[in-house]
């Protein structure tokens, strides 16, 4: 039976997903990275709010020691390191401080870097499912560069070469989708991305040789 070269495109698109799909490690593996960055980042922030709380009531039992008549009577360690007090209330309040500042840093790192340098939609007119394709790739928006949306039918070209595979998703120059995005296929590409770039950020390059 003859092969039609439309059934040959649509076998490499069946194909280009599988692979995308089998190159991976399973979900979770892929995204323990992840969770753990999070909770890392949580834990660092929750270090810092627990810095603050405890300097407000350290700095409110300072204030009602030495310059209220309360007549509240502490702990003998509390009066042996008194000459100290002020500067543990500085010292926390910065600790807190920078713990916080760290945890938002890195939050904002890991979220809001953009994984590739080109996005490119191919749509047509009053395509549903180019409207469903946007809607994903807006939903990783903080990971993907700016979404340069193509119609075809104002080009010939374009229109001959993807007519019956729209929408048609091209990243960094290369087509990755065909007909559907796949949220959980595009997810993993992401990972992929951003752990071959943490460690090529890693990895020391080697250093250039000079010609003498």
């Amino acid at each position: 039976m003859a092969v039609l070269p439309g059934q040959i495109e649509q076998i490499g698109s069946l194909l280009l997903n599988a692979r995308i799909t089998c190159a991976q490690p399973p979900h979770l593996i892929e995204t323990f990275s992840v969770i753990e960055s999070q909770i890392e980042n949580r834990l660092t922030a929750a270090i810092g709010t627990a810095c603050w709380v405890f300097a407000g009531v350290f700095s409110t039992l300072v204030f009602a020691d030495r310059w209220t008549s309360l007549g509240l009577r502490f702990p003998d360690l509390w009066y042996a390191s008194r000459n100290f007090h002020v500067l543990m209330c500085v010292g926390l309040y910065v600790a807190g401080w920078l713990a916080l500042r760290n945890s938002g840093e890195s939050e904002q790192n890991d979220t809001a870097a953009p994984m590739f340098d080109s996005l490119t939609l191919y749509t047509r007119r009053d395509c549903e499912l180019c409207d469903k394709a946007l809607d994903i790739l807006r939903h990783f928006g903080d990971q993907l560069p700016t979404i340069r949306i193509v119609d075809i039918d104002h080009d010939p070209e374009l229109l001959s070469r993807h007519r019956d595979w729209i929408p048609v998703v091209e990243i960094d120059g290369r087509v990755y989708f065909r007909g559907i995005v796949n949220p959980v296929l595009l997810e993993r590409m992401i990972r992929a991305q951003q752990d071959r770039q943490q460690t090529e950020a890693l990895t020391p390059h080697a250093p250039e040789q000079v010609e003498e």
